[in-house]
This record gives structure tokens, C-alpha cells and sequence, in this order.
């Protein structure tokens, strides 16, 4: 496991689509803990592959008070529609 460096925008690689996952190895296994280092190093509570430049959709998540119940994600979407919900229920929040 390691801290890796981290992209920052506006750095292209941010906007390129990542490769699906299709298959969960030690390889993604390996990656994902060393998302989960290079999160707790930094501010944050989620980290995405692409931000330390693997282009693969993975994700890891880390809400918890102690930061000790990381959540490891893969392939996740979120669709213009999805945020237009969110975007609703904040407002009518407000």
C-alpha cells in the first residue's frame, strides 16, 4: 500500500471517460488500498482512480467520524438526471 500523487485540475486526464471493470482481482484489490492511503493522507472524504491516474472506475469513500470504514466502489454512474433530483430536493430544502 502507498500514498500516491494525485492530478490536479485542469489536468486532461480528468476529463477522459475510465475503462469499466470487469472482473474485481488483486490488482483492483491492491489499487483500491492504495486509493484508500492516498485519501487519508489528504482532505477529503472520497477519492476517485482517475485523480491519481489510473483511468479505471473505481472510487473509495470514507464518511466515518473515526475514518476507519473506507467503502471501496466500482463502476459507479451518475447521470445528469440523478443530479437534477439532488438539485431539486436542496431546494426544496430552502
Amino acid at each position: 500500500m502507498a500514498v500516491k500523487n494525485f492530478l490536479k485540475w485542469p489536468d486532461k486526464r480528468l476529463r477522459s471517460k475510465a475503462n469499466e471493470i470487469t472482473e474485481i482481482t488483486e490488482d483492483i484489490n491492491s489499487i483500491w488500498d492504495d486509493m484508500i492511503d492516498t485519501m487519508n493522507a489528504m482532505p477529503g472524504i472520497g477519492l476517485a482512480a482517475p485523480q491519481i491516474g489510473i483511468n479505471l472506475r473505481l472510487a473509495v469513500v470514507d464518511a466515518s467520524k473515526a475514518r476507519d470504514k473506507p467503502v471501496k466502489l466500482a463502476n459507479l454512474r451518475f447521470s445528469k438526471h440523478h443530479w437534477s433530483i439532488v438539485k431539486q430536493k436542496r431546494l426544496a430544502q430552502i
